[in-house]
């Protein structure tokens, strides 16, 4: 029910140490952003729970939406197959150091403030290729068994995993023991940063259950979820999760069992005529939060099961924190649309990274995507944004023939750039190159609905989009 309640409690705890710290890539007085109000230009990254800041916010599931401009957000590393993310624990050791920022370091996590915030090009490429979750609030390795342990001390929000890289469709898994205790809500979620979500989440007093649910473009649409006994003790046992996710359907899982599934078509809207399905690139997030907070609103308190007993819960006594303990992590990508024109930066190992494209309709899917090859989204520091980053535009050229027959020929080179003058754009016949002004970017699309004129936008920004079969094409 509560996921985007779940991030903006812990936002809440980390805009608190962000300020006490000194860290200022949030405004002192919290800037909200929607849908009924963008991000101003001197805080122009919305992020996943609805507050504008700068640096680490314009990174890792800023929102384009509501962000101030469509170059505020930074391109996404994107996971593709035959790359995966895994997670597996085990003990420490001498190598991993004694210091606990160390130890996570040395098992692929890094502070979210610190991810891609640095101008050293080694340093970027060392966490582009090392750096494979985030972590905001309390989190530990455990010493002897290499759990990864998220912590909520007492009033505190929680805190937060979250994979580097995002994937557009896959399937994900985590073992994991959950928290315990009447109020306290563990979590298991993939989003994106446009708002789509698929969840698994644990109520702290029903230890043999677990809600499923999910969202479409962050539409709080609660009467979807539904409930799934789990075989024993969720906070005693380990248990495996998993949120398996096609362009047609969802499984969710527990212990290997699919125990729920979403079919696309289940998802039709009559009246706006659209699918409400997921289909923009997600992350994978782990979470604990403090559903039954005493600051939260009587309804979420009374869905995560009353008010947490912060003195007397058997953990607070013998620990002075609540905790789940995650054993591991897999993200395993699947194919998709985009896959087939980016096998050339996949032989040589260069980053991808997925970035949004607004259509004409402002509607945000999985056609609405920009691919680079070789572009390293980082920032020099917290005050930067999106929009000091380089976009090189791609050019996309050989004849258009049969999409499905010669999908690999349609990105000729990645990293090329395109020389025409803006003012001597021509557009050819659809089966001649297809070549834009310097600053255009071109977001592949492989699917083959037939023929639809081109339409060709002036105002304000130069803008010739295609919607079918092949490619958008678009002034940045």
């Amino acid at each position: 029910m509560q996921g985007k309640l779940t991030a903006f409690l812990i936002l809440n705890f980390l805009t608190f140490k962000a300020l006490a710290q000194g860290e200022f890539y949030r405004p002192e007085t919290p800037i909200k952003c929607g849908s009924s109000q963008k991000c101003p230009e001197a805080w122009p990254c919305c992020s996943p729970y609805g507050q504008c800041g700068t640096g680490p916010i314009c990174l890792g599931g800023c929102n384009p939406r509501f962000s101030y401009n469509e170059t505020s957000c930074a391109p996404m590393p994107a996971l593709v197959p035959p790359n995966n993310i895994e997670y597996f624990a085990g003990p420490l050791s001498y190598f991993d150091g004694d210091e606990n920022e160390k130890q996570l370091k040395s098992r692929g996590f890094l502070h979210f403030n610190k991810y891609l915030i640095s101008g050293d090009d080694e340093e970027v490429q060392f966490m582009l290729d090392n750096i494979d979750f985030t972590y905001s609030g309390p989190v530990k390795i455990e010493e002897n068994s290499g759990d990864v342990v998220l912590q909520m001390p007492k009033r505190s929000s929680g805190c937060l995993l979250a994979t580097t890289k995002s994937f557009l469709y896959g399937k994900s898994s985590v073992r994991l023991k959950t928290a315990r205790s009447q109020g306290v809500i563990t979590s298991v979620v993939v989003m994106s940063a446009a708002g789509d979500e698929i969840d698994l989440e644990f109520r702290g007093s029903e230890l043999d259950k677990v809600q499923s649910n999910y969202y479409y473009r962050g539409e709080l649409i609660y009467n979807k979820m539904k409930e799934i006994t789990v075989s024993s003790d969720t906070w005693a046992n380990y248990h495996d999760y998993g949120i398996d996710w096609t362009a047609d359907r969802i499984h969710w899982t527990v212990d290997g069992e699919i125990v729920r599934t979403l079919e696309k078509e289940e998802t039709w809207d009559e009246n706006l005529k659209i699918y409400k399905y997921p289909e923009t690139p997600m992350r994978l997030e782990v979470g604990l939060w403090p559903g039954g907070s005493e600051n939260n609103h009587p309804g979420t308190i009374d869905w995560a099961g009353g008010l947490i007993d912060w003195e007397n819960s058997p953990d607070m006594i013998e620990n002075g924190q609540f905790s789940a303990a995650v054993r591991s992590m897999e993200v395993t990508p699947y194919s998709n649309r985009y896959i087939p024109a980016m096998q050339s930066c996949l032989e040589e190992e260069d980053c991808i990274t997925y970035d949004y494209v607004k259509k004409p309709n402002e509607i945000f899917d999985e056609t609405s995507l920009a691919l680079y090859c070789g572009l390293a989204p980082n920032l020099s520091g917290w005050s930067q944004t999106g929009s000091s980053i380089s976009r090189d535009p791609f050019l996309l050229a050989k004849s258009f023939g049969k999409a499905q027959d010669r999908e690999k020929e349609f990105v000729q080179n990645m990293n090329s750039t395109v020389t025409q003058n803006m003012n001597n754009t021509t557009t050819q016949n659809m089966n001649n190159t297809v070549t834009q002004a310097t600053n255009v970017t071109t977001s592949y699309n492989a699917t083959n609905h037939g023929p639809e004129p081109i339409k060709v936008e002036t105002s304000g920004q130069s803008s010739l989009y295609q919607r079918n079969p092949l490619f958008q094409i678009k002034g940045s």
